[in-house]
């Protein structure tokens, strides 16, 4: 999955993330939970659809979430009455506190860690859906970003994640339960 801005043609733009397989797009979500410094910039979307995604052993259906969407349960009880079987959580949270050392880095890689923590393997263990997330790392002009990539099982154990703030590539196998 990737995210973007996407032109809306009726106003603000959207933050929408695309996922794609084999060269194709295969779904797009636009973010439903713009809030925050996002909200006067963005429009929220109003779907919350679900994708199917080929594997080697059958096909999957998979749900996007975005950044802030962490923070409503009812996405992701939603997703789940849909019939999600994992969802992959994208993130990119702003800190707009610059890190000039490691430490200060290390503050921001486990508050967003513990964030996260808090929400989704209540999600993961409720609606017995695995979640992966992957978190934007570094820093623009701007801002700073935490970094961090979790798994999360449905039950809700994190199973797998990236060892720091650092960029990395986290592959992991998700067990589907049947």
């Amino acid at each position: 999955s990737a995210g973007l801005v996407e032109a809306n043609p009726e106003g603000k733009p959207y933050i929408t993330q695309v996922l794609a397989q084999d060269g194709r797009i295969t779904g797009v979500y636009r973010k439903v939970n713009a809030v925050g410094d996002e909200a006067p910039y963005f429009t929220p979307g109003t779907e919350t659809p679900v994708f199917t995604l080929s594997t080697s052993r059958g096909d999957v259906t998979c749900a996007l979430a975005v950044c802030a969407d962490s923070d409503r349960p009812d996405l992701f009880a939603e997703w789940a009455r849909k019939g999600a079987r994992v969802i992959l959580h994208s993130s990119a949270p702003g800190l707009y506190e610059r890190r000039t050392d490691e430490a200060s880095w290390w503050d921001g890689y486990n508050w967003y860690k513990g964030y996260l923590a808090a929400r989704l393997p209540n999600y993961a263990r409720e609606h017995r859906i695995p979640i992966a997330v992957a978190t934007q790392c570094g820093a623009t002009v701007d801002e700073d970003f935490p970094g961090g990539s979790f798994v999360f099982d449905a039950n809700g154990e994190c199973v797998a994640q990236t060892p720091d703030f650092r960029e990395a590539l986290l592959v992991h196998d998700i067990e589907l339960e049947d």
